[in-house]
């Protein structure tokens, strides 16, 4: 116990002086190009973009470690808890009943609006009343937002699926992942493109 004791005093002595020299280095270093910041740092090695990466990367990872333990603070669980089947089906179940309320109202409250005349895209409806309605816009905006960063959530499972149904057992492959990704990108675009209608879409799901 006592040479644990001594030996970790000396390991913690160690990292300390070694800390100490390490932000003498950098300073040093700092001192002679000009940089005393991580962002300058990916400035100066990738431009502009390395900036912007370096300074999101750093407050991301910050996030990354403190908002599961604020988050299990606030639920009252002192640990983390692999999901479980019982909880994963309590979330759809509440995701599906949220969906359901919203589009029940929207469609209930969409038909007494316009009656005979509501289109099969809402929105269309209600900007031929007034195009320039600030409260509409703003949902346009809201679903241009879901949508745009739904896609990625979207396609990587899909495209796990087809590699696991074409490729059964292969390894990873650049080539194999990017050209699934291209062909499922081309496909969905040809849809939008000839389909003319969401209704058709929603009719086939």
């Amino acid at each position: 116990m006592i040479r644990f004791l001594v030996f970790s005093r000396i390991l913690l002595t160690c990292i300390a002086a070694l800390s100490c020299y390490s932000v003498h280095l950098l300073l040093r270093s700092a001192g002679v190009v000009g940089i005393r910041a991580y962002e300058q740092l990916g400035m100066r090695a990738f431009g502009h973009p390395g900036k912007i990466v370096a300074a999101m990367s750093s407050y991301l990872f910050i996030v990354k470690s403190e908002l599961p333990l604020v988050i299990q603070a606030f639920l009252g669980q002192t640990s983390s808890s692999d999901p479980t089947k019982r909880r994963m089906q309590n979330i759809g179940n509440v995701s599906i009943l949220g969906m359901f309320i919203m589009y029940f109202l929207t469609a209930t409250f969409g038909y007494l609006t316009f009656y005979g005349n509501t289109e099969a895209e809402l929105l269309h409806t209600y900007s031929k009343v007034d195009p320039l309605d600030t409260l509409i816009l703003c949902v346009r905006l809201a679903v241009l937002v879901a949508v745009t960063l739904t896609v990625p959530v979207v396609l990587f499972p899909i495209r796990r699926a087809l590699l696991q149904l074409l490729f059964p057992g292969k390894p990873f492959h650049w080539l194999r992942h990017i050209a699934i990704a291209l062909c499922l990108l081309s496909v969905v675009n040809l849809l939008v493109i000839l389909v003319p209608n969401i209704r058709d879409i929603f009719g086939i799901t």
